[in-house]
């Protein structure tokens, strides 16, 4: 078998006809042996960009992953003190999401460094999965 072959042997009819730029309907016509004049591919248009500059939703005010790093005992600490005092300066639980958007970092990290923080007895928390909230222990 080519390369071609195996590539394309991998691929869903939905994923070839998108990748070969038809419809299904296209892709069908072909195999049950419609002649090349009947089969036309559609071609993609990219929407025309809007008239007025988009600006973005919301600011960036967290570090990004990237200014995360939890590989060394140095940054785990670091992200731990930015989670406790985002969650000290509320008046209510936060949901991890929030937290990771105010302190940064990867939500695997944020999970991580909130479940050491609860074995260590410092943030409490209620709830399962996303509607999990936490909170400084008190």
């Amino acid at each position: 078998m080519s390369q071609l072959e195996l590539f394309v042997s991998s691929m869903t009819v939905a994923q070839l006809a998108h990748v070969a730029g038809l419809s299904l309907e296209q892709v069908a016509a072909l195999v049950l042996g419609a002649s090349d004049r009947e089969v036309v591919p559609t071609v993609a248009t990219r929407p025309e960009p809007s008239a007025t500059k988009s600006t973005p939703r919301r600011a960036a005010t967290a570090p990004t992953p990237a200014d995360r790093n939890t590989r060394t005992k140095e940054g785990r600490i670091a992200l731990e003190q930015a989670i406790m005092e985002f969650l000290g300066a509320l008046s209510e639980p936060a949901r991890a999401l929030e937290i990771r958007r105010a302190v940064g970092g990867t939500s695997d990290q944020i999970r991580t460094r909130l479940n050491a923080l609860i074995e260590a007895g410092a943030v409490a928390y209620e709830g399962r999965a996303s509607a999990t909230r936490y909170w400084v222990a008190p």
